[in-house]
């Protein structure tokens, strides 16, 4: 796992962000510098909002819209 999702998990949410949110977040590790700032000042802000990490889903963290993306589904539908 990235560093920056270890480090944001362990300072920013208590309780811990579940398993299936750190796996969809996994994609930050090769994510260029500044989009893992913004993750970082993301995750800040939701410990600043008191955010309750028991809230959060893999379908919140974006993994859902991936896998739909992958799917198959008709041409003059696209899902993305």
């Amino acid at each position: 796992m990235s560093d920056i999702v270890e480090q944001g998990n362990a300072a920013y949410f208590d309780p811990q962000l579940s398993a299936g949110v750190l796996a969809a977040l996994r994609v930050l590790a090769t994510a260029p510098a500044n989009a893992q700032a913004l993750a970082d000042r993301a995750f800040r802000l939701m410990r600043v909002a008191r955010q309750d990490p028991r809230d959060f889903s893999a379908r919140l963290s974006g993994s859902a819209r991936r896998e739909r993306c992958r799917a198959p589904g008709p041409a003059r539908f696209p899902r993305c």
